[in-house]
């Protein structure tokens, strides 16, 4: 036997090769946002009799604690929280209750307040708007005026590693919101005004909780399986390598390329692909020239999905 004949047997099963793949891309969970609904119903006492008067009544109301569930860190590494509340335009309507007012100016102002909790985790915030109404004349304790609202919006957001913590795992995480109402009524006259002035608001909402994660560089695991058709070789003979790469971790991988190269004293023959899972599709093939030697790359888009499994092959001669 010459010495090629040797060295043919000795590379025929060579295994060589790499593998890339891009990590699994970062992404966001959201749990299903909770709606809420905040009323007011406040009196203002002016009295028997005023005359250039303003009063104010502020009253604060208070909706259900709300409650989310914590980030699942199967997932992947929780990199931020972001809790949105918005809440619709607050409605108040003023109606005088006695004989005779002439109210010159009525404004009201809602202040919504949150807090949000979780674990050892708390933080605070919230929105102020002030709404103006129009005057108006009543007699006889008829007639009311409406004071259209803007909306609240507020939003937010964790991002310490210390924080972040507390929103990981089992549990919830609670959020609680309370609205605060002032109103203030400014009269040209009041006369035998009794219970004074009546003013009833209401607003609902949603709180969304946004969770931004990355994933863990084992969460995409790449594996690959290659096997040459012969154990011996000999001058001449051709030599088909099979690879079979498989996604054994949770989460999708992109951005996939395998790379090997012919052997050493074995040029190259011929390439395909048997095997393309559903999600993945070869964007480019590099090989060398039939008869040459050097390396061959498989190139793909799309995600090679967890459990997934594709197949290539390629053949050489040896030399």
């Amino acid at each position: 036997m010459n010495r090629m004949s040797r060295v043919a047997r000795r590379l025929a099963p060579a295994l060589a090769f790499s593998l890339l793949a891009a990590p699994t891309q970062a992404g966001t969970v959201a749990p299903a946002a909770s709606a809420f609904s905040l009323s007011h119903v406040g009196e203002v006492d002016s009295g028997v009799l005023s005359v250039l008067g303003t009063f104010t009544s502020t009253r604060a109301s208070a909706a259900p604690t709300l409650h989310f569930p914590k980030f699942d860190p199967s997932v992947g590494r929780l990199t931020g929280v972001a809790v949105a509340v918005n809440t619709s335009a607050s409605t108040f309507r003023v109606a005088p209750s006695g004989l005779l007012s002439l109210i010159s100016f009525a404004s009201a102002s809602r202040s919504l307040a949150y807090r949000v909790t979780a674990g050892s985790t708390t933080a605070s915030d919230g929105d102020t708007r002030v709404d103006a109404g129009a005057a108006l004349l009543t007699l006889l304790g008829l007639g009311s005026a409406d004071i259209g609202g803007v909306p609240l919006a507020k939003t937010t957001t964790f991002t310490a590693a210390a924080a972040l913590a507390d929103f990981v795992g089992a549990g919830s995480v609670a959020v609680d919101l309370t609205a605060t109402d002032t109103l203030s009524v400014s009269t040209l006259l009041s006369l035998l005004n009794g219970a004074g002035f009546t003013a009833s608001g209401q607003a609902s909402g949603t709180v969304a909780m946004t969770y931004t994660y990355a994933p863990y560089p084992g969460n995409g695991q790449l594996s690959m399986d290659k096997t040459a058709s012969v154990s011996n070789a000999a001058r001449g003979d051709t030599i088909t390598y099979t690879l079979v790469f498989t996604n054994e971790g949770v989460s999708p991988i992109d951005g996939l390329a395998i790379q090997d190269a012919t052997p050493p004293f074995t040029t190259y023959l011929s390439s395909r692909v048997l095997v393309v899972p559903d999600g993945l599709s070869v964007s480019g093939e590099t090989a060398p020239a039939v008869g040459d030697s050097g390396p061959l790359a498989w190139n793909f888009a799309g995600s090679l999905a967890p459990g997934a499994t594709g197949t290539l092959q390629y053949s050489v001669v040896v030399n």
